[in-house]
């Protein structure tokens, strides 16, 4: 396994992607959020070393999974962030430690 991960800040053109993926694993949970609010929301993670920001894994060239660090999680969680948010590896992906390696 040939694993890199990087800043989505650096990938910005891999939203879309992540913002699909996202909405398609959690719109069940978040019946009143798009795919577009989660696009929105990735785009606003396009930085490195400031929160809010996402990481993207690769294995070799084809983007494997995402995860996220946010301030706050929830509007109604107030405990103190940061946040571990929206960890999300593709399906075909799970099971070889790409989760893990983002965590």
């Amino acid at each position: 396994m040939s694993l890199r991960i990087d800043y989505l800040a650096r990938h910005l053109r891999l939203a879309p992607t992540l913002a699909r993926w996202h909405h398609r694993e959690w719109r069940a949970l978040l019946p009143d959020w798009s795919e577009q609010q989660a696009l929105s929301e990735l785009q606003t993670h396009g930085r490195e070393r400031a929160l809010p920001t996402t990481l993207v894994a690769f294995e070799g060239a084809r983007l494997a999974g995402s995860v996220s660090l946010v301030v706050s999680d929830h509007r109604e969680l107030d405990d103190p962030g940061p946040w571990l948010a929206s960890l999300y590896v593709d399906a075909s992906l799970r099971r070889r430690g790409i989760g893990r390696a983002l965590v």
